[in-house]
């Protein structure tokens, strides 16, 4: 560690300068600053440039606004001021601390390289690095003695990483892929890239978690695929070393940035090679709760496939299990990867019931591609298995979203509904009657907004412009929301919820209330 500085011997109200010991405070009791002037130092270390070019000045300190520029070494053990290694940087902090200065992107440092640190004033047009050498403008700091305010430090170049490995074409069980052996110098990383379909890998777009491996010797090293990658058999897959010279452990390679490039051998080549994927175990998992359904579907809450696959929902045996291989709802296709809320619509043929246990069931898609084809005896389309080889599948009990109201007053022409359950968000609203007790439809007399979940005490305040008397009917019924939250749209996006596929509207969730 070097640490240089012009010094004077100051005694001051606060800051005491001894020596080439320091000691300063950079703001009074007024929060003003309490620079000394001329008074200028720095502290800087040997060190390795990092990946993006950059070199650390620990700490400088400056009586006003100076310029921080490193310069290479003369040859005669001094720095060549008629050449800035950076563009100069203004530092307009008293004291600043862990300083980055970029070198120009034109410089190229040797490994253990001499350079050098110099502060400048800026005296001249402010904001503007002048110097010279003739002008007077922006001059450097100078010692006691009347000597340049520099030091020298030594640069450290990481030579470039190198590494080997060795995978065999193999079967692709649980989503990993085996690397038999890996040798690297440094920290690095073991990554899988897809093919290109002209004998190369796709960068910089990885199909892997990256595996970050410390220098050495390491065997059977597991890679885990990405579920999006979609990796059929007899896929050809590229594994790639890539040096760790970013951020420690965080890979970085973008293919601009210049961080954790690729591994080249001896001849220039990156460190690639392919293997060919013999088969490919599918695997998924899913998300489902029980669950209050709308518009006669089950929403499955997560689901992630490594490859592209299936949701069906299979009927209950009575024995705790699925009825297979029959289903009970469209086959709906996932592609590979992770999905949400995924809608899977029961079948019209099928009369379901309210409280009702179904099967939610992953399958793969091995035959015509985004065709259902499983029957249980062509073995295409296969319920997919787990780890232990189950099957991947869960129960979720349906249920039905309800209306409930006690026939009641109406008071100030607000109608009461005492519970709404909605699965989705949506609009409770009140139909009149005919005059002979049946519901008059589409028109509506009120309504009021209510959420997914379970809504009490819902207030419906009735139209002014109707009459309501006594023994007549109203109807309360739930329609899910559209397009716009905040405007009711029926006839329109804005339909009425259903539980179940019976004619003449026998499935629509509605409620009759006596007027008391």
């Amino acid at each position: 560690m070097k640490h240089l500085q012009s010094f004077r011997s100051l005694a001051l109200a606060g800051c005491v300068v001894m020596g080439l010991a320091f000691q300063s405070c950079s703001e009074n009791d007024d929060n003003t600053d309490t620079r000394v002037e001329d008074f200028a130092s720095f502290t800087v270390s040997d060190q390795t440039l990092s990946a993006d070019n950059k070199l650390t000045i620990a700490q400088a300190t400056f009586p006003e606004d100076g310029w921080i520029v490193i310069h290479p070494d003369n040859g005669s053990d001094a720095p060549d001021q008629s050449t800035n290694l950076n563009e100069p940087l203004l530092v307009s902090e008293a004291i600043a601390t862990d300083i980055e200065v970029t070198l120009k992107d034109d410089v190229t440092i040797e490994d253990e390289q001499k350079l050098w640190v110099v502060l400048y004033k800026d005296d001249g047009t402010l904001g503007t690095f002048e110097y010279d050498g003739q002008s007077g403008l922006d001059m450097p700091y100078m010692n006691d003695d009347n000597q340049l305010l520099t030091a020298s430090f030594i640069v450290n170049v990481d030579a470039e990483a190198s590494g080997s490995f060795t995978a065999e074409d193999q079967d692709i069980e649980d989503n990993t892929l085996i690397v038999s052996s890996v040798t690297v110098d440094q920290n690095s990383w073991v990554v899988v890239h897809a093919d290109n379909g002209e004998d190369g890998p796709v960068v910089p777009e990885i199909i892997s978690e990256p595996v970050f491996l410390e220098a050495g010797t390491h065997n059977d090293v597991e890679v885990t695929l990405n579920n999006s990658a979609n990796i059929k058999e007899n896929d050809k897959l590229w594994i790639m070393l890539h040096a760790d010279t970013g951020a420690s452990a965080e890979y970085e390679f973008d293919g601009e940035n210049g961080l954790d490039l690729p591994i080249e051998d001896a001849e220039g080549n990156i460190v690639t090679s392919s293997i060919t994927a013999l088969t490919v175990e599918a695997v998924a998992s899913f998300e489902a709760a029980d669950q209050v359904i709308s518009q006669n579907t089950v929403v499955v809450s997560s689901a992630s496939f490594n490859q592209d696959g299936w949701i069906v929902i299979h009927k209950d045996n009575g024995n705790g299990g699925p009825v297979v291989p029959e289903i009970v709802s469209e086959p709906t296709y996932v592609e590979a990867g992770t999905a949400t809320d995924v809608e899977v619509q029961l079948d019209a043929d099928y009369s379901f019931t309210d409280g009702e246990t179904l099967w939610v069931m992953l399958h793969t898609d091995t035959g015509a591609e985004a065709v259902y084809e499983f029957d249980g005896n062509n073995g295409m389309d296969t319920p997919i298995l787990d780890a232990e080889g189950n099957v991947v599948t869960s129960a979720v009990v349906i249920s039905a979203a309800s209306v409930t109201a006690a026939d009641q007053a109406v008071t100030e022409g607000t109608v009461v509904i005492d519970e709404v359950v909605a699965a989705v968000d949506g609009w409770i609203v009140i139909h009149n009657e005919d005059g002979m007790g049946n519901i008059t439809l589409p028109g509506i007399i009120g309504k009021a907004k209510v959420t997914a979940g379970v809504n009490t005490d819902v207030e419906i305040e009735l139209d002014e412009s109707v009459n309501i008397t006594s023994g007549q009917k109203l109807f309360a019924m739930l329609h899910i929301e559209g397009e716009n939250p905040d405007e009711y749209n029926f006839p329109g996006a804005d339909i009425p919820e259903v539980f179940g596929f019976a004619v003449d509207n026998a499935n629509v969730i509605v409620t009759e209330i006596t007027v008391q």
